[in-house]
């Protein structure tokens, strides 16, 4: 006689088919989550280093200053065509 597979052993077998597939899913995730931080993740900089603070107010500045002309000239060319 061969042993019938009943309801419950296939709510098993698709429970750990899951679980497996989870795993899966949060081990490549945790793989892209951690290079995509570790490409990003602030350098630690000295707070006394005067330079390098100046140098982040002139190119925060001049970012800003770029994204106002950049604004005015769309506006400009969409208002005049």
């Amino acid at each position: 006689m061969e042993p019938t597979e009943t309801q419950h052993d296939r709510d098993m077998i698709r429970r750990r088919e899951a679980e497996e597939a989870l795993r899966r899913v949060k081990r490549d995730s945790e793989t892209i989550g951690s290079s995509t931080l570790t490409r990003h993740e602030p350098v630690a900089t000295d707070a006394d280093d005067a330079i390098e603070l100046w140098g982040k107010r002139i190119g925060r500045g001049l970012g800003g200053v770029a994204i106002v002309v950049l604004v005015w000239e769309l506006v400009r060319t969409v208002m005049a065509g």
